[in-house]
């Protein structure tokens, strides 16, 4: 029997080849096996040797699930010729579904799990059982492509040789199928419990141990996820007691999760996620936003390694992109929803080897080591600052001067960032840290006298000096130092930052277990705007030598940043799902990392995530009030004024004035059209002008709560128009021409929205 497979799993063609030869030792000629690895673009020998394969076929399995578009074309006209049996798993060619007696199912609906499991019709004329039969068996082929194994492989073509390849002779192979829901395994011994505490009795239970929960893919299509699980497994083993779960349906995850952990009296620490989209989702629906509920619950951690899947490790190394867009939102975007942080790949697939016998390059998903033990050092860092006494805990706290000098000083958007981080001190102490309190002006005049990263330091002035070679050694990373030695050739001993030896000068301030320190600039002069947000570029070797002093010398529990924002997150790496060889990720190394975000710039807050392994803890923006016109905009609006008055009163000097306003306009950009000068004018004196800078941890008074309802109301929301606009359509004008009322009209509809929000906070 001529038998053609075409799918995006590697492991599945692996086990098909394992069963092939097995049955060829049993039965020699009985199966004629073809195999096409779907997961990239047909190559040129693939191209050559598909349409025959097709059409010389008995039966033909299609899953292409991923796969690139070229397969599709490749495929469509081989398949509209075809007539034999053909089984299609996924979401494509459904419509050509036949076995035996079966044809496609109305529509053509998938069949397999990327669709509903539409119920396939009966061919005309074909006998009640016979049809029954067929179905029975195209569900066991079903099962059997999906479980991936050799077992499962094996059962498939026994089925197949038996049932429709005229070997009676060839008994089916039995096989059993994994459940649903979660189960606990052991991946040493390959048993599995569905009862947590049984596992726990198997293998030995956590004592005091803290716990880690590992979810990873229960189901072996399309991709055997099962080295990678048992490399972090393994990895993760030697800071805690570590529970994996396969989870085999993802929709049922969260109710399965809360009921197997409280039969076992278990509330985990971290949960280790590998599964991509939300907890608790799948391609076929569930509940967005369920599984943030259970961690809320818990309290755990949401770590979240990346399975690279489609992409080879060199591949990955290589790329600067990171991930595809399409990839970033199943493995990335849609986990964020869920709070996760350190999304770290820590497997990809192996370079391909061609098997030679069945011409079909196949390759399989393989842990990165130095990723996973990334992955294992930052969980290993959030449990030690979980269970560490607070008086035992040290805290470094960063902030910025970029470009570098005195009057960039602790600079961060719409944050007091000196006040901010004296409150963050005097709450550290208050909860039981042993930390100084310094008040803002101290903390800020401190720095100034010695911590700023400027030329005119000199090592007498030094708070920290780092030996350039102790620096190098501590780093431990040649690859590294070798880049940054090639982009400032210029470093050495009269670098800016650097004691006459080359020493490193580390410009930061202890208080007590609390470290104040000001980041690097990475650049200075007239790029250096530029070269703070360069993603291509390594960092300065004092900027490096910073955070090496960082993590080996002063070793801090965590790192909190402080302000929108600083430099590390955009140090020379990926885009995305970094590597250890990525700049801010060798930063960071195992620390635990905090950084005080505003909430209003969510953009730029996920680099930081992405990037960085930060978590993001958002401050509120400062009370904002509208700002009016100042300078030449108030004197623009004077005039505008000016002239609509001298065309009762005066109008042999309007057209004077109104040249004049004319030129005004123009020299600002603005409208010369009196009219849409005034109007623009008027929606520039109600822009919302910040009123001074926030304070980490203080709320908005009564009073500036009012203003900023006010500020929010009077300019609207994404589902709300401008309050000016609700109280015009009440009166019966249209909103939509709200901006071309006289401005004495307009003025009224603002003031009678004031009064109706005014009435509404008392």
């Amino acid at each position: 029997m001529r038998i053609t497979i075409i799918s995006v799993c590697p492991d599945l063609l692996s086990a098909f080849i394992a069963a092939d030869r097995k049955l060829a030792r049993t039965h020699p000629g009985a199966c004629e096996l073809r195999l096409f690895n779907a997961t990239s673009p047909p190559s040129p020998q693939d191209a050559a040797r598909l349409p025959g394969a097709v059409a010389n076929s008995d039966f033909l399995a299609i899953d292409l699930s991923g796969a690139p578009r070229a397969w599709t074309d490749a495929l469509a006209g081989p398949v509209a010729a075809y007539e034999g049996d053909l089984l299609p798993p996924g979401h494509l060619f459904t419509d050509r579904l036949r076995l035996g007696a079966v044809r496609p199912a109305p529509g053509g609906v998938p069949i397999g799990p990327a669709g509903p499991g539409a119920q396939p019709t009966s061919a005309e004329g074909a006998e009640p059982e016979r049809f029954r039969a067929d179905l029975a068996n195209l569900s066991t082929l079903l099962r059997c492509f999906h479980a991936m194994t050799p077992v499962h492989t094996m059962a498939f073509l026994t089925l197949l040789l038996h049932e429709y390849g005229g070997h009676p002779e060839i008994a089916v192979t039995p096989a059993e199928y994994p459940g649903d829901g979660i189960v606990a395994v052991d991946l040493a011994g390959g048993r599995e419990f569905t009862d947590v505490r049984r596992y726990a009795e198997a293998v030995g239970g956590p004592g005091r141990r803290q716990v880690a929960l590992v979810l990873h893919p229960g189901n072996g299509y399309p991709i055997d996820s099962t080295a990678a699980t048992r490399a972090v497994v393994e990895a993760l083993g030697e800071h805690c007691w570590v529970l994996p779960l396969a989870v085999r349906d993802a929709t049922r995850t969260v109710d399965d999760l809360r009921r197997l952990m409280a039969d076992a009296g278990i509330v985990p620490d971290v949960v280790v996620n590998m599964l991509s989209l939300r907890l608790g989702t799948s391609y076929g629906g569930g509940t967005g936003g369920a599984g943030a509920e259970l961690l809320d619950e818990w309290g755990a951690a949401h770590v979240h390694p990346i399975l690279l899947t489609r992409i080879t490790i060199d591949d990955w190394l290589r790329l600067p992109s990171g991930l595809s867009p399409a990839k970033v939102m199943v493995s990335m975007m849609l986990p964020e929803l869920d709070g996760c942080i350190d999304e770290i790949p820590v497997a990809a697939m192996s370079a391909p080897r061609v098997d030679e016998r069945y011409g079909v390059a196949l390759n399989a998903l393989t842990p990165i080591p130095e990723q996973v033990d990334r992955l294992a050092g930052r969980v290993a860092g959030l449990l030690r600052l979980r269970r560490l006494d607070p008086a035992e805990a040290r805290v470094a706290i960063i902030g910025y001067d970029y470009p570098a000098g005195e009057s960039r000083l602790l600079g961060g958007s719409f944050l007091d960032v000196a006040a901010s981080m004296s409150a963050v001190l005097a709450e550290l102490a208050r909860t039981g840290y042993r930390v100084g309190t310094p008040g803002p002006d101290e903390l800020l005049d401190r720095l100034l006298a010695r911590a700023v990263n400027s030329p005119r330091f000199g090592a007498p002035d030094a708070p920290f000096v780092y030996p350039r070679a102790q620096a190098r050694a501590d780093l431990g990373d040649e690859r590294a130092c070798a880049q940054v030695d090639e982009a400032w050739p210029a470093d050495g001993p009269s670098a800016p930052m650097t004691t006459p030896e080359g020493d490193f000068i580390i410009p930061a301030l202890e208080f007590g277990n609390a470290l104040v320190g000001i980041q690097p600039g990475r650049g200075g002069g007239a790029t250096a705007d530029a070269q703070a947000h360069d993603k291509t570029a390594p960092p300065h070797p004092q900027y490096l030598a910073f955070y090496t002093w960082l993590q080996k010398v002063w070793r801090p529990d965590v790192i909190v940043h402080v302000g929108t924002h600083g430099t590390m997150e955009f140090l020379g790496g990926k885009e995305n799902a970094v590597s250890t060889r990525c700049y801010p990720d060798i930063m960071m190394g195992s620390v635990p990392h905090v950084y005080l975000y505003y909430a209003g710039n969510p953009a730029e807050g996920l680099i930081a995530v992405r990037r960085s392994h930060a978590q993001i803890v958002s401050h509120q923006p400062v009370a904002m009030v509208p700002g009016g016109l100042h300078d030449t905009l108030a004197e623009l609006d004077e005039l505008v004024a000016e002239y609509r008055r001298s065309l009762a009163l005066a109008p042999a000097t309007s057209a004077e004035l109104l040249e004049e306003v004319r030129r005004r306009a123009e020299a600002e950009h603005l409208p010369t059209d009196p009219d849409e000068l005034e109007s623009r004018l008027d929606r520039l004196a109600q822009s919302l002008t910040p009123m001074g800078l926030h304070v980490f941890g203080r709320t908005w008074t009564a009073a500036q709560t009012r203003t900023m309802v006010h500020g929010a109301l009077g300019h609207g929301t994404a589902e709300l128009p401008p309050a000016v606009e609700v109280v015009a359509e009440a009166e019966g004008l249209d909103p939509a021409t709200v901006d071309e009322l006289p401005r004495t009209e307009l003025t009224r509809l603002r003031e009678r929205a004031t009064q109706l929000i005014d009435a509404a906070l008392d």
